[in-house]
């Protein structure tokens, strides 16, 4: 049940809401739409103004800020976590009066190990874990095969509930070079002491006096507990010297009538407590999509709803990107009518839709903005996604490259022991060139893999270019 509070303050909003009907819209909205503020945090998917949340913001007269500088809208990238405050309009358009993207981390790439697959790696950034993938994660000035230890590299993404850093834009900066190379690092004040203190484990120093650093943005005296975000140099023992300290917040208001935010659910206790990008939510009374939607720690999604001290009561919850399912395969067919394209499973075919939220690159000819007409017949996809309500594969992310195996990944619906594995209505047969693996991508035998496999098991099959239609690789996933 709402409190008197919360229902006051949704009763305001719905009273402003419509007052902005009565005056024919306001914020730039078109005829016969209407308009709210809203304040939303996502991930860029697409430019000709900006997409992000599934919505289109004009940026005509945005102001935009890039890691704390005035920005132009060709310094945002597709990946990038910003925050959007303006008017939405209910056909999913609105107008940005302000854009800011503030990197997550800055820091030279350690411990980088790639997975067997070649789909991920990971690697460390100033004590913080941070993971890669191939087509998830958008790439700028390097790429997922050129990334090398020792670059200097800048990160935005989302925070999971292991403090894993998974990266959805990465942008390499130069080769990292000690006390030149400008670092910026986020996160707790611990062992504080007169001139030092730690983040994650990593020492910063700096100058109380504030002569050699910039304390305008610090609080009067730095103390555990405190969130802060350090810039400086990294010397060879690995010692932040701090040339500038802020403190940092969530950057929300503690009450605004509309807020939508994109993240993983962290800190998961119940339904009605629970963080999303840091931001704690309730989301006890929202309505969920799909319908069956469980939530807990580790899932990706989007919270919608006002900010109520300083807690978002969520009345709309919906999954967001996603992997569960993974499709790479050529293109057969285009329908812009329904914004779909039709891929060659070698068995079968499977049809992905495209909505407002999906991120498409190209990585053949490099065309920015990258989108549905672009395509042709004969194309090599790489997609991620998930399935709807009406059982059909939403792309999260498409990437068009260079062509290569069959993939397809996604709950098994049949299978036949020892002879076939159907997955989304496509059936791949296994033979004795079939490799097998398990969820740690060790080899097991066919025997195992079929004693373990079921109804509704993730797995992953490669059938090698040119492809046949039986399975090179099955591998369980989790």
């Amino acid at each position: 049940m709402l409190s008197i509070y919360k229902l006051g303050f949704l009763l305001i909003s719905m009273a402003f809401i419509l007052a902005l009907s009565a005056c024919g819209g306001g914020g730039g909205g078109t005829a016969g739409t209407t308009s709210t503020n809203i304040t939303a945090r996502g991930i860029i998917t697409g430019f000709g103004s900006i997409y992000v949340n599934g919505v289109r913001y004009h940026t005509n007269s945005s102001n935009i800020t890039v890691d704390d500088n005035p920005g132009v809208e060709s310094d945002l990238q597709l990946g990038m976590v910003v925050t959007v405050s303006g008017t939405r309009n209910d056909d999913n358009t609105g107008n940005a009066s302000s854009i800011v993207f503030d990197n997550e981390l800055q820091g030279p790439v350690t411990n980088l190990v790639a997975d067997l697959d070649g789909v991920t790696k990971t690697f460390t950034v100033l004590g913080i874990s941070v993971v890669v993938d191939r087509v998830s994660t958008s790439f700028n000035d390097i790429t997922f095969d050129t990334l090398a230890e020792g670059d200097l590299v800048e990160v935005s993404g989302f925070y999971d509930g292991s403090l894993v850093l998974n990266a959805t834009f990465l942008e390499r900066k130069s080769t990292f070079v000690p006390n030149v190379s400008e670092v910026e690092l986020k996160g707790t004040v611990t062992n504080s002491a007169t001139g030092t203190f730690q983040i994650n484990g990593i020492s910063v120093n700096y100058d109380p006096n504030g002569v050699s650093t910039d304390l305008s943005r610090a609080p009067g005296t730095i103390s555990d507990g405190q969130f802060l975000e350090v810039k400086g140099t990294l010397d060879n023992v690995g010692v932040i010297n701090a040339t500038r300290i802020a403190l940092e917040d969530n950057g929300f208001d503690d009450n605004i009538a509309k807020v939508s935010v994109e993240g993983i659910i962290t800190d998961y206790i119940d339904d009605s407590d629970f963080k999303v990008a840091g931001i704690p939510v309730d989301a006890s009374s929202a309505v969920r999509t799909p319908a069956s939607l469980t939530l807990g720690n580790g899932i990706k999604v989007e919270a919608e709803g006002p900010m109520v001290n300083g807690v978002l009561e969520a009345l709309k919850v919906g999954i967001r990107g996603g992997d569960d399912v993974v499709i790479d395969a050529q293109v057969t067919s285009i329908s812009t009518a329904d914004n779909s394209v039709t891929l060659d499973l070698i068995n079968g075919s499977i049809t992905v839709f495209i909505d407002s939220r999906t991120r498409m690159e190209d990585k053949t000819q490099n065309i920015s903005p990258f989108s549905l007409s672009d395509l042709g017949t004969g194309d090599f996809l790489e997609v991620r996604g998930t399935i709807d309500g009406s059982d059909r594969v939403i792309a999260s992310e498409l990437r068009r490259d260079d062509p290569d195996d069959v993939i397809l990944q996604g709950q098994v619906e049949s299978f036949v022991a020892n002879s076939s594995i159907t997955i989304l209505g496509i059936t791949f047969f296994t033979s004795g060139i079939t490799q097998f693996e398990d969820v740690n991508d060790s080899p097991i035998t066919a025997g195992t893999f079929y004693g373990n496999v079921a109804v509704g098991s993730l797995v992953k099959i490669k059938d090698e270019q040119p492809g046949d239609g039986t399975a090179d690789e099955a591998e369980f996933e989790d």
